[in-house]
């Protein structure tokens, strides 16, 4: 079975760990999969509004973005190399930039919940975090024989999952879940 992880990284000692990390990973996962994804710095917002009433600062702000994508896409590729020493197959690599839109963590959440990730390694100085800090917000919970129209609905309002009130405990169920029956 495929594993999709989303690897956001950037030019940092803790993004280096976890690429390392990643590539680690290879051998006790069949079928892993590891998209490399960087955010471009942000642009001056002064230069965003310049550029929309003069030539001159249009032309600036297309050179600075186009060597943010060059700078992007080389740090991705020796990230890729990195992996592929480790073992991972080329065509398991895939690599993704884009520029800053609403922010790091909203880009990188929304990239992630757009290409059903099975799940997502921002730095390895994650791993020792504890949950409190690194969750996000609770999950809704509901009764097992509740209908699929309305658990379409909580997931529809951004929750990727719901956890299902059982009488031996917890289930979960999740978008993707859903997706694989409609099959």
């Amino acid at each position: 079975m495929q594993k999709k992880i989303l690897l956001a990284v950037d030019d940092s000692t803790p993004s280096r760990q976890a690429v390392d990390y990643a590539g680690r990973m290879n051998g006790l996962i069949q079928g892993l999969t590891v998209t490399l994804f960087h955010i471009q710095p942000p642009i001056s917002q002064f230069l965003l509004d310049e550029a929309k009433r003069s030539g001159r600062a249009q032309a600036e702000l297309n050179k600075i973005t186009a060597r943010n994508a060059e700078a992007s896409r080389g740090l991705l590729a020796g990230y890729r190399e990195t992996l592929i020493r480790a073992g991972l197959a080329e065509p398991a690599v895939e690599l993704a930039t884009q520029p800053r839109n609403q922010g790091l963590a909203k880009d990188i959440l929304d990239y992630a919940q757009n290409g059903l990730f099975d799940a997502i390694l921002e730095d390895a100085d994650v791993r020792t975090q504890k949950a409190r800090v690194v969750m996000g917000p609770s999950l809704p919970v509901i009764a097992a024989d509740t209908t699929l129209e309305e658990i379409a609905n909580k997931l529809g309002n951004g929750s990727p999952a719901v956890l299902v009130q059982m009488p031996n405990g917890l289930g979960i169920l999740t978008k993707q879940d859903i997706i694989g029956k409609l099959k």
